[in-house]
């Protein structure tokens, strides 16, 4: 389990508890699995198999309603975003009429950090530096592999778009 997922879901004390719980359950099973695996009794194996995927259906569960919950929140922010006026990108200075508003802290990741209201500070984005940004700020297991997919579209920065990726990184507190 992803330490982001996990993140979520301690986020509420309800589905914290469950999963602990749950866990504790998934252990003992594991341990009665193998058990009565070394034991070779059929009845015992087939029982602890039972109650092992059991435990693992309660995890999957747990895991789906807190992705649920962390969709809504995210649902009722943007229904409740009311951006600016639209300007030009705050990277390069152009594309107006296609920018895209960007939350400074992306709403999955105030939800990640346990934001109670949604900051709904955000700056316009030409799409090429949208996209930028997010592959920037969301986190990869591999920091080898995000460095191969961040590489190309840094390297088609012009002079002065980079500093300004970095302000903007920093300001969402990714920069770091």
């Amino acid at each position: 389990m992803s330490k982001q997922r996990l993140h979520h879901v301690l986020r509420d004390p309800y589905l914290a508890a469950r999963l602990a719980a749950a866990l504790e359950a998934h252990s003992a099973a594991e341990a009665q699995f193998v058990a009565a695996d070394q034991s070779a009794d059929r009845g015992k194996l087939a029982d602890a198999a039972e109650t092992f995927l059991r435990t693992e259906r309660q995890i999957g569960q747990i895991l789906v309603e807190s992705q649920r919950r962390k969709d809504a929140w995210i649902a009722q922010a943007r229904k409740a975003f009311s951006p600016s006026y639209k300007e030009s990108c705050a990277v390069c200075g152009k594309f107006k009429s296609i920018a895209h508003a960007h939350h400074v802290v992306p709403l999955s990741e105030q939800y990640d950090r346990g934001f109670e209201e949604p900051d709904q500070e955000h700056v316009w984005l030409c799409p090429n530096h949208h996209a930028i940004i997010h592959v920037l700020i969301y986190p990869h297991e591999d920091m080898a592999a995000k460095g191969r997919v961040s590489a190309g579209p840094i390297s088609d920065l012009e002079e002065g778009e980079m500093g300004a990726v970095m302000a903007l990184l920093g300001r969402s507190g990714r920069g770091k």
